[in-house]
């Protein structure tokens, strides 16, 4: 009896050890500006982009190792639309076509890389996040731009 106990322990003991860490997951958002001094909005500047396009994460190798889809917050891009237009003594209604905040999440990442490639939308380039970053990556796509005099890169977080 004492045998089949200590067979049970060592068994468990095993399992425990050569269980891989879980997997990770990635609750992000992607920040969208358009150009409007050129009379471009985020529809026309990234018809590609939109909710429910795919968001797609790759390894250095280019392999897939997680997909997930953009879902568009109306309640982010409003704050941030509401912050930028006092810091630049705008309107919301003026910068509202200018800007698009979606949020996305990818499950099942494996730990251990040193980066993740995350690529939205059709034909446009990765951008690389380090695993530091991997839980909660902040996309952007784009520059806002803002009346003369008032040109400064704005950047979200």
């Amino acid at each position: 009896m004492r045998y089949i106990a200590l067979i049970l322990l060592i068994g468990l003991a095993l399992v425990g050890c050569s269980s891989a860490p879980p997997p990770i997951t990635a609750h992000g958002t992607l920040t969208v500006y358009a150009n409007s001094t050129r009379g471009v909005n985020v529809q026309t500047a990234f018809p590609d982009i939109a909710g429910g396009s795919q968001v797609t994460v790759t390894d250095d190798s280019g392999t897939v190792i997680g997909t997930g889809a953009l879902t568009y917050s109306k309640s982010q891009t409003f704050v941030f639309l509401r912050e930028v237009a006092v810091k630049y003594g705008q309107t919301v209604a003026y910068l509202a076509p200018n800007v698009a905040i979606f949020t996305f999440t990818v499950t099942g990442l494996p730990r251990g890389l040193q980066r993740y490639g995350f690529t939205v939308g059709r034909h446009r380039l990765t951008i690389w996040v380090p695993l530091s970053q991997v839980e909660d990556p902040g996309l952007t796509l784009g520059v806002l731009a803002v009346p003369k005099g008032h040109q400064r890169e704005v950047r979200r977080r």
